[in-house]
């Protein structure tokens, strides 16, 4: 009987310690289960924050690629603005020269009749109409070619004045602000915008 219920006592000791062990490695079970919960918790809440700054750095994205465009067609529009300015630049240097040559040639002719009529000989036997016709004449185109030089004075100071009114700040700003539009407008079979004041228009206006 002693062996028995000291085999009992051995049994039940044994099994309580198998339990009690048992119940140690289901709580370190649930401990770990806690941990890796915590630890999905986590990895979730970093994707999710991953997640969110990759759609910021989309969006930063987009936006930049909207400010880029928007600055190649800024740089686009001063190219054509450029252009223009050049091209006006040159239509002034053009009407310039064309109305300096005009001008120097009235000068010489005034300059020739002058002489002509300072240099001129009277004879005697000279008549008095052909005299008072030939002075008349003189005076005819001597007054003539001074108007038609001051006249040209006068429009080469218009021109200047014009040429630089066409490329002024105001309306490098109505330029630019024409070619942002039809960039946001912009249809299939529309055309770049232009100046619409030109030295060339108000050259065939004039």
């Amino acid at each position: 009987m002693d062996a028995i219920a000291k085999a009992q006592a051995v049994m039940t000791a044994w099994d309580a310690s198998m339990s009690q062990a048992r119940r140690e490695e289901e709580r370190a079970w649930h401990l770990r289960l806690t941990d890796c919960h915590d630890e999905d918790v986590e990895y979730m809440q970093s994707e999710a924050q991953h997640l969110l700054e990759l759609s910021t750095l989309r969006d930063l994205k987009d936006k930049w690629r909207e400010e880029d465009m928007e600055q190649r067609n800024l740089e686009n529009a001063r190219a054509l603005w450029l252009r223009f300015v050049e091209r006006n630049r040159r239509d002034v240097e053009e009407k310039s020269d064309q109305l300096k040559a005009i001008s120097n040639l009235a000068a010489l002719f005034c300059g020739f009749a002058t002489v002509t009529l300072t240099q001129f000989i009277v004879e005697p036997d000279n008549s008095w109409v052909v005299l008072g016709i030939y002075g008349v004449l003189t005076a005819l185109v001597e007054g003539l070619m001074v108007i038609s030089m001051v006249t040209c004075t006068l429009i080469l100071g218009s021109i200047v004045k014009m040429g630089r009114l066409y490329v002024n700040e105001v309306a490098e700003e109505e330029f630019m602000f024409q070619c942002r539009d039809f960039c946001l407008n912009f249809q299939l079979g529309n055309r770049p915008p232009c100046p619409k004041r030109t030295l060339e228009a108000f050259w065939e206006l004039r």
